[in-house]
């Protein structure tokens, strides 16, 4: 099954939704949905060493956190002993379950669903009598790692927010940026820079104003390389340089008609060497309150930034 077929697949969930929300709501279940039940799969085949591990520490008076991710060789862990199969062998307590089920992740995956507002809408669904149905249409799902490898899953996820954006009358490119535009925009940062670039220890970094759900960061880089706050006031990389800013290619082929969505800020993100050498669009009049040169150094796309992501 490929990545549409499966995001479609999982999208059929909607049809338990219609009536009782919106189709501008669906994606707001759908996506935690989906993300809990990738957890529960990537966490089943060391789910028991964990749950031992886990006992045997907290009775001893260790903390169990290190030899737990430990046990299940990933960097988060659930120390509940439910999962989503045996959530929806009680039907009767599948909300006081579920909801239990979430706050046995360790803290960072917990962060997650509570960005996504899953409590309020386990309240919501269990109201509606939709949360057992929807949980045990999603317990059906395989996602496990074996069976989608995290690319597929990554580009499911992708096509889920798609369809969310679609569905809500949004402009997809607000939340999802094609596999080809990326490489479009890869081929553009890089252009004038080949003969450095094969050249072996050759090392670039690369910043990203307005990161959205990390899909264009390049695969395998640090967790941390990511902080969360406002491009122009909230500076989540202070002191860092970086060699390129993902907003000036961005901004080009918006300028020449290749990419016409508009994100949350890149376009009003430019070095003072770029606003040279491009003519302001049309738009940038009405954005003019918002233009903040960037602090350029002694190239183009080599500046300090303001925030968000390095590749």
């Amino acid at each position: 099954m490929n990545h549409q077929a499966l995001a479609s697949f999982i999208w059929t969930v909607a049809d338990l939704l219609r009536g009782d929300y919106r189709q501008s709501e669906y994606g707001r279940v759908i996506l935690p949905f989906t993300v809990l039940r990738r957890l529960d799969c990537v966490l089943e085949p060391t789910k028991t060493a964990v749950l031992s591990e886990y006992a045997a520490k907290t009775a001893m008076g260790i903390n169990p956190e290190p030899f737990l991710m430990r046990a299940a060789k990933l960097n988060f862990v659930n120390t509940d002993p439910l999962d989503l199969g045996k959530l929806v062998g009680d039907q009767d307590n599948i909300r006081a379950n579920l909801i239990r089920y979430v706050e046995g992740f360790s803290p960072s995956v917990r962060d997650i669903f509570e960005q996504f507002d899953f409590h309020t809408h386990i309240d919501r669904l269990a109201k509606n009598g939709l949360l057992y149905q929807v949980t045990e249409r999603f317990a059906r799902i395989d996602l496990h790692p074996d069976n989608v490898d995290n690319a597929a899953m990554g580009l499911a996820f992708e096509e889920l927010i798609r369809k969310f954006a679609e569905i809500s009358n949004e402009t997809a490119g607000e939340h999802f940026t094609p596999r080809e535009v990326i490489r479009l925009m890869v081929n553009l940062l890089f252009v004038e820079d080949d003969d450095a670039l094969t050249k072996p220890g050759i090392v670039r970094t690369i910043y990203d104003p307005t990161a959205g759900t990390g899909g264009m960061l390049i695969k395998g880089q640090a967790i941390e390389n990511i902080a969360p706050g406002n491009t122009l006031s909230d500076d989540g990389h202070s002191g860092r340089t970086f060699d390129y800013i993902s907003a000036a290619v961005t901004r080009f082929m918006r300028r020449v008609g290749i990419c016409e969505e508009r994100g949350s800020g890149i376009d009003k993100v430019v070095s003072e060497t770029e606003a040279h050498q491009l003519p302001p669009p049309l738009w940038e009049q009405q954005d003019a309150a918002f233009r903040v040169p960037l602090r350029s150094r002694t190239r183009f796309g080599s500046v300090t930034p303001s925030s968000s992501a390095v590749s």
